[in-house]
């Protein structure tokens, strides 16, 4: 599972964003590109992970950014949790709830 690249898209590069001629356009194009990554996320955790490992995977060097921006908003969403009680554990992971399990099936929450 090392090489895993879940739904990201490397051909997507800022340039290209730039090259956008509209707002609407622009932003359709980073909205496809944070979903792919919400979605990551969550298949990523069937297993349970640690955030440094998340964000590796994902390619963010920043996990602080990495986890305001997707996993916050997941974890209050109760689409995923935590696998200690603890959160600011040093052993900390995330794992997909059964909520999230039913968000990626289709099936209603």
């Amino acid at each position: 599972m090392t090489n895993i690249r879940l739904l990201i898209n490397n051909d997507l590069t800022i340039d290209e964003l730039q090259k956008v001629g509209s707002w609407p356009e622009k932003s359709g194009e980073l909205l496809k590109k944070r979903a792919r990554i919400l979605l990551s996320v969550l298949l990523l955790t069937l297993i349970p992970m640690s955030l440094e490992e998340l964000a590796g995977k994902l390619g963010y060097r920043s996990k602080e950014r990495f986890r305001d921006d997707y996993i916050k908003p997941l974890k209050d969403n109760r689409l995923l949790g935590y696998t200690l009680e603890q959160a600011n554990d040093p052993n900390q992971q995330y794992v997909i709830t059964s909520r999230g399990k039913l968000f990626i099936g289709g099936s209603s929450l």
